[in-house]
């Protein structure tokens, strides 16, 4: 593809930045949660690739977890034969044969925003207060 070592060196650098700019957002100060000698979930709404959950999973392994996780609804069987090798356990609701992406196994599949990830982590306790669901 002939793509220079400047241009992925640039490229990377720029997708560094936006990972600490939103984590520095969702964060809102918060420190990261200790993670060492505890049990561990990853949870995502589907894999195609498991390239997103296999960062996520060696991400979580750097911090000495004792068990780790991953849970997820829908991912073919060559992805979850991969995560396997990621984790103490995976569990995939569904491993369909005929896979093209995640957002095919689901009615609505919008992208959220980062206002809208802000508001929900904002407002995760309004958001799981049993009283409001009955409501």
């Amino acid at each position: 593809m002939q793509i220079s070592d400047s241009y992925l060196q640039t490229e990377l650098n720029s997708k560094v930045s936006e990972i600490k700019d939103r984590e520095k957002k969702y964060r809102r100060g918060k420190k990261q949660l200790p993670l060492s000698g505890k049990e561990v979930i990853i949870v995502d709404d589907g894999s195609a690739t498991g390239a997103t959950m296999i960062s996520a999973a060696r991400e979580v392994w750097n911090n000495q977890p004792s068990r780790l996780i991953l849970a997820i609804p829908v991912v073919p069987l060559d992805t979850l034969l991969k995560l396997e090798k990621e984790a103490d356990s995976v569990i995939a609701l569904e491993t369909p044969s005929v896979f093209f992406s995640v957002s095919q196994f689901y009615e609505k599949f919008p992208q959220l925003t980062d206002t809208e990830v802000e508001y929900l982590l904002k407002n995760r306790r309004l958001l799981n207060d049993p009283a409001r669901r009955q409501g």
